[in-house]
């Protein structure tokens, strides 16, 4: 029986895309790094800092990008929307009793000032930096269900990434991939996960 279900951040219930390319270009230029193309950067978003770090800050610690992203997020704001539909499906998922988390490989406190600023709140929110590694090892999952008192098999991750599905897997959690990603099952938008929860509820 499904009773939790834990939402990546960026590409699932946030639209962030522009935000981060920008955020990631500025800090490149801080730490004299050359710049991002949108398609470097498309092949590894939603990818820890501990990744971006070893992609394309060499020269810099996860902390140091961490903190970089967190104070100069907000001057990239205006690129920064609720994905269609998230604030409907999680008030449709709260109303039938069931617990929400956001497992996102961003830091916790910029994640979490993210949520806040767009109204989308859920239970709690997990960032890669509050775990001992980030997505695609399951910790954050496990964290997650942990705090929410359910077992992995009574949750469901949903993600747009192959970091999100391989969490899940590890895990031993049910995975939901959207927007073209293949999981344990795969919407063509986020509004179709009520009728999916339906359907697996049991």
């Amino acid at each position: 029986m499904i009773k939790a279900v834990l939402f990546d951040m960026d590409g699932v219930l946030v639209d962030s895309f522009e935000a981060w390319l920008a955020l990631l270009n500025a800090t490149a230029q801080h730490f004299g790094q050359p710049p991002v193309t949108r398609q470097g950067f498309l092949a590894v978003y939603g990818q820890s800092t501990e990744k971006d770090v070893e992609a394309f800050f060499p020269d810099q610690t996860a902390q140091e990008i961490d903190g970089y992203y967190e104070a100069h997020f907000h001057e990239h704001a205006q690129h920064v929307m609720a994905a269609p539909n998230a604030h409907e499906v999680l008030q449709t998922i709260k109303a039938r009793g069931l617990r929400t988390a956001v497992v996102t490989n961003t830091a916790g406190v910029l994640a979490r000032n993210i949520l806040q600023g767009l109204g989308l709140l859920t239970e709690h929110v997990i960032g890669g930096d509050q775990v001992p590694h980030a997505k695609p090892a399951p910790d954050i999952v496990l964290h997650a269900c942990e705090l929410l008192g359910v077992s992995p098999s009574e949750a469901i991750v949903v993600g747009d990434s192959a970091y999100d599905i391989g969490a899940a897997a590890a895990a031993g959690a049910r995975s939901v991939g959207v927007n073209g990603i293949i999981g344990d099952d795969t919407l063509a938008s986020l509004a179709e996960l009520p009728a999916l929860l339906d359907s697996v509820k049991n």
